[in-house]
């Protein structure tokens, strides 16, 4: 209705198709109704209430009346939005971020429990998060009318963000969206993304320096993590928020490189703490509201990531193949070290490990 005048009345018929049924069994053929309606277009000094009301505030809009919206020409919305209807408030849009810019950061998720309280996101949006299932078609059909419409001369987008990449296609060829890059590998920010396992569980306990103050010597080596088990289960957690999930349409290896403990540390009944059972999974145990697309866990089984005796005391490089992830809803990775055996948790000596560089790579 953005060609419209303000105030006015338009007629607009429509057809759509009708089956009669009698207890869900169809009695008659296809039957085509056609009704009239009648609306009209706000008039500029009528107010609005936009859904998403947080978003255009972040954007400097104070003012929810027509007129004051009229004069809108560029708006930006960070990829975890929940729907773009809010666009047919502004007819006189020229450019649309949909990376969050300069304005937005990353949600952020806190815990309290077990006697932990942990914070995880904020900063900045990174390469491999996404928004948590694709923005629903009807949410996206107003940005689309306005490309239709020819009103809109630039949008901004990061591949596969939001899940409208195929909505956009055509404009893309036509110049009016901007993909924007991703690099081929992305290293993963340890502060805003790892939590602490006690949140899920006691036995997950891990006493985590990140990044550490010291440790062995290596090439290349960045964001190290020390990590030494005070639990049997000690589990290290990388999660993102749950208004996120991993892009694995690009990124479908999880690297990094670790440095195992003495076999001292870990001989007789102690010897299953040479292996390192990854599972990933859409939420952690204890959090079962976290997601709407339920739990999609996967894993590659106990022993498939163990350290060789030759290799503990060496910077080691794991590549986790994560294409599983593609199509499902992850957004958590936990390391579990020595795969929960059974055992009394009594050692003589701590069991530590170091982690580093983890990244997401293509």
């Amino acid at each position: 209705m953005a060609n419209l005048n303000a105030g006015a009345a338009s007629t607009i018929d429509f057809s759509y198709k009708v089956i009669p049924r009698v207890n869900g069994v169809p009695i008659l053929d296809t039957v085509w109704t056609t009704r009239t309606i009648q609306v009209n277009t706000p008039v500029g000094s009528a107010s609005f209430t936009p859904t998403e009301l947080g978003l255009l505030t972040a954007n400097g809009i104070s003012s929810f009346v027509f007129d004051a919206a009229a004069s809108v020409q560029k708006l930006t919305f960070p990829i975890h939005t929940v729907t773009l209807q809010d666009l047919f408030y502004f007819p006189g849009l020229k450019e649309i971020d949909l990376t969050g810019g300069s304005i937005f950061q990353m949600t952020s998720n806190t815990y309290n429990r077990n006697g932990v309280l942990d914070t995880i996101g904020r900063g900045p949006f990174m390469p491999f998060t996404r928004r948590a299932g694709d923005m629903p078609a009807a949410s996206t059909q107003y940005l689309l009318d306005l490309l239709d419409l020819g009103t809109l001369t630039k949008v901004k987008y990061r591949a596969n963000s939001m899940g409208i990449d195929n909505q956009l296609a055509p404009y893309v060829a036509r110049g009016l969206v901007e993909v924007v890059g991703q690099p081929d590998e992305a290293l993963i920010p340890l502060q805003p993304f790892l939590l602490d396992g006690v949140v899920q569980d006691a036995n997950w306990k891990l006493d985590v320096e990140a990044p550490a103050a010291s440790y062995p010597a290596g090439t290349g080596l960045q964001n190290v993590v020390k990590a030494t088990l005070r639990a049997k289960n000690g589990t290290l957690v990388l999660q993102i928020p749950k208004e996120y999930e991993f892009e694995m349409a690009n990124y479908r290896s999880l690297k990094f490189k670790v440095y195992g403990p003495p076999k001292s540390a870990i001989s007789g009944i102690y010897a299953p703490y040479n292996r390192l059972w990854m599972r990933i999974m859409n939420y952690s145990f204890a959090f079962t509201t976290e997601s709407a697309f339920g739990q999609q866990l996967w894993e590659y089984g106990k022993d498939a990531f163990t350290i060789s005796d030759a290799n503990l005391q060496t910077w080691t490089d794991i590549t986790v193949d994560l294409s599983q992830s593609v199509g499902k809803h992850n957004r958590v990775i936990a390391i579990n070290i020595g795969g929960e055996p059974s055992l009394t948790w009594a050692p003589t000596q701590d069991i530590v490990y170091y982690f580093s560089n983890f990244r997401f790579s293509k």
